[in-house]
């Protein structure tokens, strides 16, 4: 809650036009009387009174201490994902020095900060419902239903069938539990995905500028950062690895995050063997990622070549490989 918000309450407005008005007069009476000077008992009275209203104002709930290992799965996974982004943006903004970038980036680690508030809640709510249907134990429902059934069907008394109507209406309040839990996990994966999506507003991208030119308009659209490696008859429209990571004049804490289709869209340059090996690797190093596509990977020769192969630790956040053989994982 800002400043603003906080002043034009029901409780600031009480306060202004409350007993702190005699407190503020009092206390000029008083500096009237000890210094003899009229301007600083003004200034005493008027500031005691401002420091009392101030102090009544309202104040901004205070966000959640969040704790990832209170909840279960996949609960607790995705808060640490989530938490895993904030951790590297504030890394990110850390090493940049004061000025309008580092004021862009601030704003953005707020609306982070927001958000992950926002997949805090949302993960304990799916927790707790989980819990519910925990001890719903809808496995020890559904043969409890089958055996007070049989009962009822045997022997169609009142009780029989009143209670074969209980346990039915237990499990399918177990069964509309799973569903919302199923849509609160999805919630917060949108949310991770939106965080995400912040933290890469915070790194620089590079794409070359021969790819799909879709991909520029999504990076306009999503306020990303980028700088083109260059396609040319000197490189054979296929730069090296090399120039995708290149940190000439950047800080070493910022992040790169490369955009290659593979095979290349439109020049069906591809990188295969060691030399996709190698550019896994660079994406693998700290500070560093990739997205790859490899949309058109059975059109190579080897009949699906892909980078997923050359995946050292297949739960990095920061690759990101689409495609036919990889079914687009991240």
């Amino acid at each position: 809650m800002g400043f603003r918000d906080r002043f034009y309450t029901p409780a600031t407005a009480h306060a202004i036009l409350s007993w702190r008005i005699l407190l503020g007069g009092a206390f000029g009476v008083a500096a009237g009387l000890l210094t003899a000077s009229v301007p600083v008992a003004i200034l005493a009275g008027v500031a005691v009174y401002a420091v009392s209203v101030l102090l009544a104002m309202p104040h901004g709930a205070k966000a959640p201490a969040i704790d990832a290992f209170t909840l279960s799965e996949p609960w607790r996974q995705l808060m640490q994902s989530a938490q895993g982004s904030h951790r590297k943006l504030r890394e990110t903004i850390a090493a940049v020095p004061g000025g309008p970038l580092r004021e862009q980036l601030d704003a953005i680690s707020a609306q982070l900060e927001h958000g992950l508030a926002e997949a805090y809640r949302v993960a304990k709510a799916g927790d707790d419902i989980d819990d519910v249907v925990r001890r719903l134990d809808p496995p020890t429902l559904r043969s409890k239903l089958a055996t007070a059934e049989q009962r009822a069907t045997a022997d169609p008394s009142p009780d029989n069938t009143a209670t074969a109507t209980a346990i039915r209406e237990q499990l399918e309040s177990a069964e509309r539990l799973k569903q919302q839990s199923e849509q609160t996990a999805a919630t917060l994966r949108l949310n991770q995905a939106q965080l995400d999506g912040l933290v890469t507003r915070a790194a620089e991208v590079r794409i070359g500028n021969a790819e799909w030119p879709a991909y520029l308009d999504i990076l306009t659209q999503t306020n990303t950062q980028w700088r083109v490696v260059p396609f040319s008859k000197e490189n054979g429209f296929h730069p090296p690895n090399s120039a995708y990571f290149d940190r000439a004049g950047l800080n070493h804490k910022t992040h790169l995050f490369p955009v290659i289709s593979n095979p290349g869209n439109p020049t069906g340059r591809t990188r295969a063997g060691p030399e996709l090996e190698e550019l896994m690797a660079l994406a693998e190093q700290p500070g560093n990622g990739i997205l790859l596509d490899e949309a058109y990977e059975m059109f190579h020769p080897s009949r699906g070549v892909s980078g997923i192969r050359d995946v050292g630790d297949r739960d990095d956040r920061a690759l990101t490989l689409a495609g036919g053989r990889s079914g687009g994982r991240r």
